[in-house]
């Protein structure tokens, strides 16, 4: 099992209650992945291997299909995904998709719950 935070896994190893799997399950999350290409994909499927309540996003149905058929959770919209998800991976090939992903008015700043969080992987050059 992959644990959403390092030091959990630290703690877990000089205590007992890793027993408890409610108190595990506690700590997952619902992630999203907006990127299903082949880097996106690759996250999205361990994230769903590792039992992470996954949604994802791509402008490529082809790529949406085969991760509704592993097991994710399409939406039709980056807005979708960031109303239903508290960490948000963005796996996108340019600073231009980047920017409208994150910043545009129909990005995951003006929609993304409170306390969430947003990982950029995209290997892109500053802009």
């Amino acid at each position: 099992m992959v644990y959403p935070v390092v030091i959990i896994e630290a703690y877990l190893e000089k205590n007992e209650w890793w027993k408890n799997k409610s108190r595990i399950e506690s700590l997952m999350f619902k992630v999203g992945v907006i990127g299903l290409g082949d880097m996106g994909s690759g996250l999205a499927k361990n994230l769903i291997k590792n039992n992470f309540s996954t949604w994802g996003y791509d402008l490529n149905k082809e790529r949406m299909g085969y991760f509704s058929g592993i097991g994710g959770n399409t939406t039709s919209s980056v807005q979708e995904v960031a109303k239903n998800v508290e960490a948000v991976f963005v796996m996108v090939m340019n600073s231009h998709q980047v920017n409208e992903i994150i910043f545009g008015n129909k990005g995951l700043l003006n929609n993304l719950v409170k306390n969430s969080v947003i990982i950029l992987t995209s290997t892109i050059k500053p802009h």
